[in-house]
């Protein structure tokens, strides 16, 4: 019986939400700490040490902000749907083209899957922006190179 293959889309879909999942856990993990760390000091010492209590709220603020970035990032993965086939580049496509092989979602990097490297990119980077609204066939000039369309998913 044939081995059914897996769907690259769904993967790196789960890669990506696996991705934003983990960034969301290391800045509330970073954020705890560091507000733990501000109210120790403010505990602990008297007024003298004023800088060192505001240097540690601005460290909690700092991972506040990571921890919003990060949940944009999966409510960013959970508007797309790993099961629609696209012909034309936009978010959620899965873009193989002569440059590289692009998953149009969030800036998660490089995701290798089945002996093949994939770079998961947000619609906004400028090579998704070239290729957004673009189908299979067509060519763009991004960089001073050619890249060609090889297949839109």
């Amino acid at each position: 019986m044939a081995k059914k293959k897996s769907n690259p889309k769904e993967a790196l879909y789960q890669a990506c939400l696996a991705y934003a999942e983990k960034r969301i856990q290391t800045a509330t993990e970073a954020y705890k700490s560091a507000q733990d760390s501000a109210n120790e000091e403010t505990k602990n010492t008297a007024s003298e040490d004023d800088n060192s209590k505001a240097m540690l709220q601005i460290e909690a603020e700092q991972q506040a902000k990571h921890m919003v970035e990060a949940r944009k990032l999966k409510e960013e993965m959970l508007r797309i749907d790993p099961s629609l086939e696209t012909n034309q580049v936009m978010a959620g496509s899965l873009v193989i083209t002569s440059l590289g092989n692009y998953y149009i979602s969030i800036s998660a990097g490089k995701i290798d899957l089945d002996k093949k490297s994939y770079f998961a990119i947000s619609l906004s980077a400028p090579v998704a922006q070239a290729l957004k609204g673009k189908k299979t066939g067509e060519k763009v000039k991004f960089n001073d190179k050619m890249i060609e369309i090889l297949d839109v998913i």
